[in-house]
């Protein structure tokens, strides 16, 4: 019997911690409730062996919540590249096709394909395939000017009472509108490189539109401006800055 008490203790140092991982990595980043129950079950048997003396198994316990807490924001980050990466490929490989469908009918689709890999932003997002229709006002898109041949225009942008901001550059083959995300007030530069000077600045506030969802986690597609984006207001963990300035 007391060999079978100690092969259930061995399990549960190894088990528990190996479980937490596996919970926590499939529904939250590092920082997730996750870690912190599995740490908090480890503590209270680790203290329950204390009490009844048994060090040993007290100190494979305790080992195990340092396990966890090395082991997950590491698992976390290695996963995080193959997730994020997937999901601004996906992102560019959607906006290549409605580039091409817009240049074959000389208009944005109504609709665009479905997409190929559900999106997983975490942050308290579910997983989804959804492309929704939106129809964001003229002041969501900071556009482009005429820009002459040869030229390049560096714009600076960033958002009032967030610790963002953001460098461009537009050039007369590589020109296209940026996104103001709706609610927001932002604060723009555009300055030529060469010869430097300032071409234009100033401020832009963003209504939000009737019906649209702030930070919905799913792909929204403004027909009307032929732009599809991430309507996250979350930074990934990897490229730290809002999803939907991708």
């Amino acid at each position: 019997m007391e060999t079978l008490k100690n092969v259930l203790i061995m399990l549960g140092a190894i088990l528990i911690p190996l479980i937490t991982l596996a919970v926590g990595l499939s529904g939250g980043y590092a920082e997730g409730r996750a870690a912190m129950v599995g740490q908090a079950l480890l503590l209270l048997l680790a203290a329950g062996f204390a009490f009844k003396k048994k060090f040993l198994a007290m100190g494979l316990y305790l080992a195990g919540i340092l396990f966890v807490a090395t082991m997950y924001p590491k698992i976390e980050a290695f996963s995080s590249y193959s997730r994020e990466g997937s999901t601004l490929g996906q992102l560019s490989e959607l906006r290549s096709s409605l580039a091409g469908m817009k240049t074959a009918d000389g208009t944005s689709p109504d609709a665009i394909l479905k997409v190929t890999t559900p999106l997983r932003l975490k942050n308290g997002h579910k997983d989804t395939s959804a492309i929704y229709t939106v129809r964001l006002p003229d002041e969501a898109y900071l556009f482009p000017p005429e820009i002459p041949a040869g030229e390049t225009l560096r714009v600076t942008l960033k958002q009032e009472g967030a610790d963002w901001k953001q460098d461009y550059a537009w050039t007369r083959e590589n020109k296209w509108p940026l996104l103001l995300y709706p609610g927001g007030t932002y604060i723009y530069e555009i300055r030529r490189e060469n010869p430097a000077r300032l071409v234009s600045s100033g401020t832009v506030k963003v209504p939000v539109p009737p019906g649209f969802n702030v930070d919905s986690g799913e792909y929204a597609y403004d027909q009307a401006h032929g732009w599809i984006f991430i309507n996250c207001t979350h930074s990934g963990r990897q490229h730290v800055i809002p999803w939907w300035t991708w």
